[in-house]
């Protein structure tokens, strides 16, 4: 899975925090994201503490915010962070899935419409048009339909995942670290003492992650929210 590919290389070896061996030949490697000004100012304004990244669908970068970190570091060991990449794994499939499909489509909607508009209907432009519109809408549909039907094996992948950690941890660690998270938002969010407005929202949590948060989506976009959201 690809996620955020344009921060990776931001990571500097030598600020490694931890490099956690997966199975095979995968690799998660931890960094400060407080070490990173620029991408620390752009995620943690958006509400994001953890951001995967990841070009290759094998080595990934986790940068955590540290405050963050400090309070939720048992949602970042290895047994977890396990759990996600097979997460990640299943959102790949999803999004491949998707592009082996609607790009045959597609192509057959563009030969479609040159055909017509070359040879058939060249003399009858209204028709033309309605057929252009027709094979425009019918393509629109499906893109959308199939899409929708994507999207829901990503969230069923997510809840899976979000079930696997609360097993492994345990129901009393779990809650414990959903009720840290709330109050390391409301720590970390505050008001401006200038005025009454919210500084900033966060749209992370425990429950539902993100994910797909990501630089990746279904339409070329994905899931960088799915997950990008993760529980996180």
């Amino acid at each position: 899975m690809k996620l955020n590919q344009r921060i990776y290389d931001y990571a500097l070896e030598e600020k490694l925090i931890e490099r956690q061996e997966i199975t095979g030949d995968r690799s998660v490697e931890l960094y400060s994201l407080n070490d990173y000004q620029d991408i620390y100012t752009e995620f943690t304004n958006q509400g994001k503490f953890a951001v995967w990244s990841c070009v290759d669908g094998k080595n990934y970068r986790l940068f955590l915010e540290d405050g963050y970190y400090k309070k939720l570091q048992p949602l970042y060991k290895q047994s977890i962070n396990q759990i996600w990449l097979d997460f990640w794994d299943e959102c790949d499939k999803a999004v491949s899935k998707f592009r082996s499909v609607i790009m045959p489509i597609m192509l057959v909607a563009i030969v479609v419409l040159f055909l017509g508009g070359t040879f058939f209907l060249q003399d009858y432009p209204s028709v033309q048009l309605g057929v252009a519109l027709g094979v425009a809408a019918v393509f629109i549909g499906f893109v959308l339909v199939f899409r929708a039907r994507i999207n829901k094996r990503i969230n069923t992948a997510n809840a899976e995942a979000v079930a696997k950690i609360k097993k492994n941890m345990g129901e009393k660690t779990f809650e414990r670290l959903l009720n840290d998270q709330r109050s390391y938002i409301d720590e970390f969010f505050h008001y401006d003492d200038n005025n009454d407005d919210l500084v900033s929202e966060n749209n992370e949590s425990l429950e539902q992650s993100d994910t797909v948060d990501n630089d990746s989506t279904l339409n070329e976009e994905t899931v960088d929210n799915q997950k990008e959201n993760e529980t996180k």
